[in-house]
């Protein structure tokens, strides 16, 4: 059960930022992903959403197809195509004898200023079209309230709550508004998506599954489909957390004879630092201590009898983790 050992309410800061279709973009922050449906002489749009910018993303981006039947393309307001992404569906079934009749896409797509529409065709046949409005939605009154579990600070959760100003972008259909939640441990520098595709105007978080650190920040994004703005908290702090030990080899009650070669294999990971090096993990009997170090070793001087076997590892700022216990037995020769 939660209470609140420490309810913090404080109102976003100053900086906002939006991304608007119609507005120069200084610098290339968040990529379009522009995703619906196709049928062989149909389709529409399901509602896009903005990702931020990796190098990975970017490359996906500037390598889209250029050819096929099915295409779509981003128009301006004097009907150029600022950009066209064509390929052809491929329409099957795992049952031969049956085609299916709609296949999903989605494509990124780096944003051009001046867009005003996005166009599905079929064989240079528009089939559906998105209008892309003037200006981009508004977070207003973005608040963030810390609660947790008095008995552990690692438990803590974040509760988002924002309203929207109603402006020319929600004016008729609202309900294609739609939200995501960024997290940051590294004052902004690499976000991390927390959940995407969000409806309502309230999210909770689970900081205990994320990174700790002292300059966090949360974010939430808007977009009506094409145009999207966002706003970021105040920073606060987030507790380290414990490396996540787990072993992999060998099976729990496994029998060996004495003198046997008992191969240990396991894994640590730290939400933090990554992957724990081999120097800061340990292999431990109840029976006779430490048994070596690093992430695979063979021990071959077990004694006879039943060991309680676990993996520790300690990260980069001391916090100690420590694997489920593996029970085996070595029998005498």
């Amino acid at each position: 059960m939660f209470c609140a050992f420490s309810t913090v309410t404080f109102e976003i800061m100053a900086e906002e930022k939006t991304f608007s279709a119609n507005a120069e973009l200084a610098n290339l922050n968040e990529l379009l992903m522009i995703r619906g449906v196709v049928t062989p002489d149909g389709g529409d749009f399901f509602p896009f959403y903005r990702i931020p910018v990796n190098d990975r993303n970017l490359q996906k981006a500037k390598r889209s197809p250029s050819t096929g039947t099915h295409s779509v393309k981003l128009v301006d307001i004097h009907g150029k195509v600022m950009k066209q992404i064509a390929w052809t569906p491929m329409f099957y079934s795992e049952d031969p004898e049956k085609k299916t009749d709609t296949v999903p896409f989605s494509w990124l797509v780096i944003p051009k200023p001046g867009v005003v529409e996005v166009q599905l065709e079929i064989n240079d046949r528009i089939v559906t079209r998105f209008k892309v409005r003037k200006t981009a939605p508004q977070i207003d009154d973005f608040q963030v309230e810390f609660i947790g579990d008095s008995d552990d600070p690692l438990a803590q959760h974040a509760n988002l709550t924002w309203n929207v100003v109603q402006s020319e972008a929600l004016s008729n259909d609202s309900q294609h508004v739609l939200y995501q939640v960024y997290y940051s441990n590294d004052n902004g520098i690499k976000w991390i998506l927390v959940q995407s595709g969000i409806q309502q105007s309230s999210i909770d978080v689970d900081l205990s599954k994320l990174p700790g650190g002292k300059q966090c920040l949360l974010r939430i994004s808007t977009t009506d489909g094409f145009n999207s703005s966002h706003r970021i908290s105040k920073r606060f702090s987030v507790a380290d957390k414990p490396p996540n030990c787990f072993r992999i080899a060998p099976r729990f009650g496994r029998t060996y004879r004495e003198g046997a070669g008992v191969l240990l294999i396991g894994r640590c990971v730290d939400l933090e630092d990554g992957v724990v090096p081999d120097e800061s993990m340990s292999w431990f009997s109840n029976v006779q201590g430490i048994l070596g170090h690093g992430r695979k070793i063979v021990s071959r001087d077990l004694r006879v009898g039943k060991h309680k076997i676990t993996l520790n590892c300690r990260d980069d700022v001391g916090n100690e983790g420590k694997s489920s216990p593996l029970v085996i037995e070595v029998m005498p020769k």
